[in-house]
């Protein structure tokens, strides 16, 4: 590769990165949430990356507290978020995605048994800037699939840019 070829690639390539970085903005958070189906308090961590003003993709844990000795109930979702409002202070956005549901019973000495579900998300939430770092996050969603429920959760939402 020549010299003007090696500088051309490396300075598109410098551009390119500067593109992706210079909006994006990415936030961890934690939260707990209800599943209407399960019918228990969950724990919940989450991933949120924004790429521009618009659209932002987002990953979510959900750890279902279930009360039933044995029983072990979580979600995995992936979900692409449209913000639909922005006011500086308050965003509400639409998303859908990605539902990754799990159960497993223990059956003592017979071991234990479980199941995967895969569904689509469907909802909206709100965020609301409470400090430069610090956001809260309330959202509503319908798991439609092998789990379907409806989910609300609420949380807090810390900035590492």
């Amino acid at each position: 590769m020549t010299m003007k070829k090696w500088i051309t690639a490396s300075l598109l390539m410098m551009g390119m990165a500067l593109a992706t970085t210079s909006f994006a903005q990415l936030s961890v958070g934690a939260g707990l949430a209800y599943g209407t189906g399960v019918e228990e308090l969950g724990i919940q961590v989450r991933g949120i990356y924004g790429f521009n003003d618009t659209w932002r993709g987002g990953a979510d844990f959900i750890y279902y507290l279930d009360g039933a000795e044995g029983v072990s109930f979580w979600e995995f979702n992936v979900n692409g978020h449209y913000i639909f409002a922005d006011s500086g202070q308050l965003k509400t956005y639409a998303f859908a995605g990605l539902n990754f549901t799990h159960v497993t019973v223990d059956l003592g000495q017979f071991g234990s048994a479980g199941n995967t579900d895969t569904g689509v998300n469907l909802g909206a939430g709100a965020q609301l800037k409470l400090s430069d770092k610090i956001s809260g996050l309330g959202e509503v969603k319908y798991v439609l699939g092998g789990g379907d429920q409806l989910v609300l959760s609420a949380g807090v939402l810390v900035n590492l840019n």
